[in-house]
């Protein structure tokens, strides 16, 4: 199972990719603070040998620490969705 945040960032980046014409992140800034439950739900993954996941489970419980994301790049111009692209913000966004 993968954690929430890296479920919605893997989806997020599909599909700006789609439209975006440069390297891109989702975010300015990501931090995290390790604990005993994130751990946990870190090893119960298949995969714990990524770069996410051994940050995760290197730093002490409590611990905030900023973990930088990589750049996503676009997709091929040829496989790029050439539309108009709208944005829809609430309060919630």
């Amino acid at each position: 199972m993968i954690s929430g945040i890296i479920r919605e960032e893997i989806i997020c980046d599909y599909l700006i990719s789609c439209f975006a014409s440069k390297p891109f992140r989702w975010n300015a800034d990501f931090t995290l603070r390790t604990g005993v439950i994130l751990k946990r739900e870190t090893r119960k993954q298949k995969d714990t040998a990524n770069d996410y996941s051994r940050a995760i489970l290197q730093h002490s419980d409590g611990e905030v620490y900023r973990y930088d994301l990589p750049a996503q790049q676009p997709k091929a111009v040829s496989q790029r969705f050439n539309g108009g692209v709208y944005v829809l913000v609430n309060r919630q966004t």
